[in-house]
């Protein structure tokens, strides 16, 4: 990260489809770091070597101070603000954010696609299954499968042996139990137990969630213009890159120069070509 805080390490990197909470898209971050604390880090490091440069120890703690005490607050300040602009809120209440983490958590439990939740959540008052249909979109035997957890396996002396070695801390494993037991929740379920499961645990959030609208006042063309300034209508999804990629190793770039196009206006309300819109049920899944 630069000293205006760009990234400058664009990759590896992705779009989330379905959200995960577990999700990490660098195979070799096994201890899934996020921005947010490597951010906070970063900062620190910067402070420590500017305190080095001008050989000021003092000056250095005092930054280290006014970063422990401004961060984590500021952060939550801009995050939840954003937080409020994707689902059309302007006012803000002290339950928000337990409105947006039971959100996220809902997402999680039901596999919903993180894009299209946001995208179809701007119909406030929509029958619930219709929207269950529209964004719990990916198969049950993908979510076993994500939820499966792998190193578990592997006794526990030897967990032992890895985690000293230096290529798993105990977070790892912690995230791993997590997954053992929603996989142990979910392992028997059939399709029938989950479209259940969804529609039950969105009909809650999404009641809530009309109460919140209500609360807040606002109008529903404002909250329309709000919701679309803040959600994307398309994010580069693996599937989209993939298809455009093997279209040009066949010596057609048609779909490459679509799609640049079309994510260069993320936010637009266009009419979207039939190349880049497709039942998402059917689309190849390329991690």
């Amino acid at each position: 990260m630069s000293i205006l805080g760009l990234t400058i390490d664009y990759g590896p990197f992705g779009f989330l489809d379905r959200f995960d909470w577990e999700h990490v898209c660098n195979g070799s971050d096994h201890n899934g770091r996020n921005q947010v604390a490597t951010c906070k880090w970063n900062c620190a490091k910067l402070a420590s070597s500017i305190g080095k440069a001008i050989d000021k120890t003092d000056a250095v703690d005092e930054l280290l101070t006014i970063l422990d005490e401004e961060f984590d607050e500021t952060f939550r300040k801009h995050y939840n603000d954003l937080f409020r602009n994707k689902l059309g809120l302007e006012k803000a209440e002290p339950e928000d954010e337990s409105l947006f983490e039971d959100l996220l958590q809902t997402m999680h439990e039901t596999g919903a696609d993180f894009t299209d939740t946001f995208i179809n959540l701007e119909q406030l008052y929509q029958d619930v299954s219709y929207f269950v249909k529209n964004v719990c979109i990916y198969p049950l035997a993908e979510l076993k499968e994500s939820t499966r957890p792998q190193m578990l396996l592997i006794s526990s002396s030897h967990r032992n042996i890895i985690t000293n070695l230096g290529g798993y801390d105990p977070e790892f494993w912690q995230t791993e139990r997590r997954k053992e037991e929603r996989y142990n929740v979910i392992k028997d379920w059939s399709d029938a137990d989950k479209a259940e499961f969804d529609l039950n645990s969105w009909t809650k959030w999404i009641s809530r969630y009309q109460e919140r609208v209500h609360r807040d006042g606002i109008s529903e063309e404002k909250r329309g213009r709000l919701m679309l300034s803040a959600n994307p209508r398309i994010v580069l999804r693996n599937s989209y890159a993939e298809m455009a990629i093997r279209a040009a190793e066949d010596g057609d770039f048609s779909l490459v120069g679509k799609l640049l196009n079309r994510v260069k206006l993320p936010y637009s309300e266009v009419k979207e070509d039939p190349q880049l819109v497709k039942d998402r049920r059917m689309e190849v899944r390329v991690t």
